[in-house]
């Protein structure tokens, strides 16, 4: 499992969580998007991506 950084077509930096197979998690990433929409800072959506990473791996 890894964090992806993303660049958006307007320039904006975006990060997203994928499995070990190279697939977004779905749930993480409407999170993510969700949070966006709210306005969150870029580095909260990083922290956010990282400490769900953390918590994902504990799970399996």
């Amino acid at each position: 499992m890894r964090v992806e950084e993303v660049v958006l077509p307007n320039g904006k930096i975006r990060y997203m969580l994928v499995n070990t197979e190279g697939h977004p998690v779905e749930i993480v990433l409407r999170f993510l998007q969700f949070k966006d929409m709210t306005n969150s800072a870029r580095n909260t959506l990083r922290a956010y991506s990282y400490h769900l990473k953390l918590f994902f791996e504990f799970m399996e």
